[in-house]
């Protein structure tokens, strides 16, 4: 739900590709998409925290759909980027354009939680679509 820091970034070597998925508002309060400055460091955006999956998993293409839009009166819009051609292991990012910092849900929105964590997406359940990801057999 967030961009990598520099320190995570440059710490992170693992011994082998592992799947990667993404929820990310792109109007988040919290956790800036496009990054910034941190207490610890630079915080790198969310597509400069994709790339380096991205490259570390050896993806060579790249797909984007939108998801359905369940409902009118919400503001916000589920994109689905994955990447393909990957080594192993997946890289999914969920841009929530216009997104706060809440996970998607078909649950009601909480008017007093978005007045501090900005808009709530309501097109997806987002612990269903973990669920889903990490529970497919690995590509």
């Amino acid at each position: 739900s967030s961009g990598m820091s520099e320190f995570q970034r440059d710490d992170c070597h693992p011994a082998r590709p592992v799947p990667i998925v993404v929820v990310a508002g792109t109007a988040d309060p919290m956790q800036a998409f496009d990054g910034g400055k941190g207490m610890q460091g630079r915080l790198l955006s969310v597509p400069d925290t994709m790339n380096f999956w991205r490259t570390l998993h050896g993806c060579t293409g790249r797909d984007a759909r939108a998801l359905p839009h369940r409902d009118p009166v919400d503001a916000t819009h589920v994109t689905v980027v994955e990447w393909s051609g990957c080594h192993d292991g997946r890289v999914v990012l969920y841009r929530v354009d216009g997104g706060g910092h809440q996970p998607p849900s078909l649950a009601l929105a909480n008017a007093e939680a978005a007045t501090h964590f900005g808009a709530r997406n309501r097109d997806l359940e987002t612990a269903d679509e973990v669920w889903t990801f990490f529970a497919a057999p690995a590509r």
